[in-house]
């Protein structure tokens, strides 16, 4: 199967297609709404549900024997390489309330507040942001009527015990949640971990996405690492 990338720039009414630029001629193909999605995930006036965060995005396709092309073919393949309990590597590409959708080689998945912590979430935007790679576990499979689960809280709770209180680390800093007053931060093994910047010295405020700081670990729950700042190792390019 020859994959290939394009550009979504419209949904075709008359024709219940999705329209594309090929980013390898640049020509303009279209997508029925038969081989757009394995997932039946349309609005009420027939637009497929996911477009909202897909305009303007690239999407993998193939071009099918009947010269057809299709994205169906394109999911369907991924699905297949993946099992329950299978841990990967996602994109975030929509924060809508307390839930996150990610995309992984074509294909989009969906995590609910219940498994992005085990502390309650108010928004999702206050854990991720658009584009950060996350890694998640595949709950299910079923392509049917929804998008597949996954967890990201459970995909990061083995590597937990990595850590114990007093330990100090190497943090990058995710993105600010200025309602909370903190940082989010990764380490390495990705595990999230939130920098409360008001127990940190000031000299190493403000901090931005990308920076590297020296941190101190306060304490380690199920709901992920408790990190004191120390001070910058590098600031972001």
């Amino acid at each position: 199967m020859e994959i290939k990338k394009g550009t979504v720039v419209g949904w075709n009414n008359q024709t219940n297609s999705l329209i594309v630029i090929s980013k390898d001629d640049q020509r303009r193909i279209e997508i029925e709404q038969s081989e757009f999605s394995i997932y039946e995930m349309l609005s009420p006036s027939g637009v497929p549900f996911e477009l909202s965060f897909l305009m303007g995005k690239e999407i993998y396709f193939t071009q099918l024997e009947n010269k057809k092309y299709s994205r169906k073919a394109v999911m369907s393949n991924t699905m297949s390489t993946l099992k329950i309990g299978d841990i990967f590597q996602a994109t975030v590409i929509s924060l809508p309330s307390r839930n996150a959708f990610l995309e992984y080689k074509g294909c989009f998945f969906h995590c609910g507040a219940k498994e992005i912590s085990r502390s309650h979430v108010k928004s999702s935007a206050e854990y991720f942001r658009i584009g950060q790679k996350i890694n998640v576990k595949l709950l299910s499979k079923d392509s049917s009527t929804q998008y597949p689960e996954v967890s990201y809280k459970q995909a990061y709770s083995d590597s937990l015990e990595n850590y114990h209180t007093g330990d100090y680390c190497l943090a990058k800093v995710s993105h600010e949640n200025t309602a909370m007053q903190a940082y989010f931060m990764e380490v390495t093994p990705v595990v999230p971990g939130l920098l409360d910047f008001r127990c940190c010295p000031r000299s190493i405020l403000p901090l931005s996405h990308g920076d590297i700081v020296c941190c101190k670990v306060k304490n380690v729950s199920k709901s992920g690492l408790r990190l004191h700042g120390i001070y910058i190792v590098r600031r972001a390019k």
